[in-house]
């Protein structure tokens, strides 16, 4: 039983492994090495659920889930964990990556200048309600309780909801497809 669990465990680690954040560097790597970056699969790290209150004019759902809630249609549209998604656009340093087929379904992911490795995540556009002024993510006003992030989706507005900062990954062979020249030096003997 436990040889079981321990292979599970190992077999789980060995699966998650190959993913890894993706960064201002990996992606500049790429790009030097004239890799399309169209061709490379993203995923995102972490769940995102986006929410939006229906208009009672709003009877159609492209996507997700109605839940009623105080007697409003709730949309939800969940983008469940490492799901892998598709570059369809660079503009500057944002990528527009999609989890879902259709026109305007995509998310935006930009460089967190507040991370020292410049990781690409989610562009939302927060607010607090104490103040309700922008806030930009990964500040310490991002952890507060009563903050809200919104980001544009499929042509309208969602409220998101999520339990660690938004990231995008890739696989880890594409991070480090590098080449390395090696050679082993000998040395010189003085006589």
């Amino acid at each position: 039983m436990i040889q079981k669990i321990g292979f599970f465990s190992l077999l789980l680690l060995a699966l998650t492994s190959c993913k890894v954040n993706l960064t201002q560097a990996d992606l500049n790597e790429i790009e030097s090495r004239n890799v399309d970056l169209h061709q490379v699969q993203y995923y995102n790290k972490s769940k995102i659920i986006l929410t939006r209150t229906l208009n009672s004019n709003d009877a159609e759902i492209a996507s997700g889930k109605v839940q009623m809630k105080d007697g409003k249609q709730i949309e939800r549209i969940k983008i469940k964990r490492r799901a892998p998604g598709q570059l369809i656009k660079q503009e500057g340093d944002d990528l527009y990556v999609q989890f879902e087929e259709g026109a305007n379904k995509y998310l935006v992911f930009t460089p967190d200048k507040n991370s020292s490795k410049f990781t690409y995540t989610l562009k939302m556009d927060c607010i607090t309600q104490e103040n309700a002024s922008p806030v930009a993510p990964g500040t310490e006003a991002t952890k507060s309780p009563k903050q809200q992030c919104f980001v544009n989706y499929d042509g309208n507005k969602y409220r998101v909801k999520y339990n660690s900062t938004p990231q995008l990954m890739i696989h880890k062979k594409e991070q480090n497809n590098r080449e390395v020249k090696k050679r082993t030096v000998k040395g010189i003997k003085v006589d």
